[in-house]
């Protein structure tokens, strides 16, 4: 007689209610989609298009992946509050700087120093910790700046707070400029 190893309950159900049963998602949104038949390579459960994550070396579910993540994002909320401070002031400097100096080209190599210089800036200051949306607070960061200093630059000269001021086109040049370097930096490798 054979030694046969026991079947757990699970097995005994088709695929697709298998994988219904061991998704993460509640209800699962693949129930009804019995097209894939994906395995992760680290907890060998089914996996739906709506969970799978392509990997180098396999499938794995959405919160494997996730949770790999998460071991290298570090920063806090003070560090998110540092970043976004740094490229408020930093944006706002740039947006002054291609207002004053308006020349077309030169708005674009004013906005990628900036942006390097503010990125880098910014990540330093965080000692190198970044978070999940750490580009994302930068990119806030960027317009708010772009949009406060041209109406403190307008304040200043003539003594009136104007709202339409913030509506410069070498500033707002300069400002998806420094915001597409800020976002390269803090979306940047680890």
């Amino acid at each position: 007689m054979t030694d046969m190893p026991p079947v757990s309950p699970a097995a005994e159900l088709p695929l697709g209610a298998q994988r219904a049963a061991t998704c993460p998602i509640k209800p699962c949104r693949g129930a009804d989609d019995n097209d894939t038949l994906l395995r992760s390579i680290r907890s060998d459960r089914l996996l739906c298009m709506y969970c799978v994550t392509r990997t180098p070396t396999g499938y794995i579910g959405k919160e494997e992946a996730r949770a790999t993540e998460a071991k290298f994002y570090k920063a806090t909320q003070t560090d998110y509050i540092v970043q976004f401070a740094v490229c408020v002031v930093g944006a706002g400097a740039a947006a002054v700087l291609s207002q004053l100096f308006g020349v077309f080209l030169f708005v674009f190599f004013i906005g990628a120093a900036v942006g390097g210089a503010v990125g880098t800036l910014a990540r330093r200051l965080t000692a190198r910790r970044l978070g999940r949306y750490s580009g994302e607070i930068g990119i806030a960061g960027v317009a708010v700046g772009t949009l406060l200093a041209p109406i403190g630059l307008a304040l200043i000269r003539t003594g009136r707070i104007l709202p339409g001021a913030a509506i410069d086109i070498s500033s707002l040049i300069c400002g998806v400029v420094v915001g597409i370097a800020v976002y390269a930096i803090m979306k940047g490798r680890i």
